[in-house]
């Protein structure tokens, strides 16, 4: 959800976000870090002969409300991010990456979300460029609060799952 959780409100012990790590009154621990790059199906990239950054031109690109978006991963590989392509926007990422292994066009991937998609052969990456995103993967827990032993353990678990996924 992208809705913050009030953790004496709700009584939550903790929680994981998506940003820079600095919130006020909490305790954040890195979970990882991410990179954005192009991905689609195998099909796609073949029938779109995608091999160079340039060859974006042709495609179908599928945007979103990222915050590394496509202009930005244009300037990163050399080209004039004013000729980035119109192209469907999608609300959410889960729906852009869908659309993209439906074959619909070619979706700016976060590596933390396509990664069990690129090992499964859903989708691939075509081109080596990529950018590393300004977010981060957090868990977060009240400064103000000492940390239990049980959340500890989470904690422990949630960062080696994390470096174990890691591309």
């Amino acid at each position: 959800s992208r809705q913050l959780v009030n953790f004496e409100v709700e009584g939550i012990d903790a929680a994981i976000r998506y940003g820079l790590g600095s919130w006020r009154d909490l305790h954040a621990t890195r979970l990882a870090e991410e990179s954005v790059f192009p991905v689609c199906t195998r099909a796609y990239a073949e029938a779109h002969q995608l091999h160079l950054p340039a060859d974006l031109l042709r495609a179908t690109l599928l945007h979103s409300d990222i915050e590394q978006d496509w202009k930005a991963w244009f300037r990163q590989a050399g080209l004039d991010e004013g000729s980035v392509p119109r192209g469907p926007t999608l609300a959410d990422d889960a729906a852009m990456l869908q659309a993209a292994i439906d074959g619909q066009g070619v979706a700016l991937g976060r590596s933390v979300l396509v990664s069990d998609d690129l090992r499964n052969q859903r989708l691939v990456a075509p081109l080596p460029e990529f950018l590393n995103a300004s977010y981060s993967y957090w868990l977060v827990v009240p400064a103000s609060q000492p940390l239990r032993p049980e959340v500890a353990t989470v904690r422990d678990w949630l960062v080696a799952e994390f470096a174990r996924d890691s591309l």
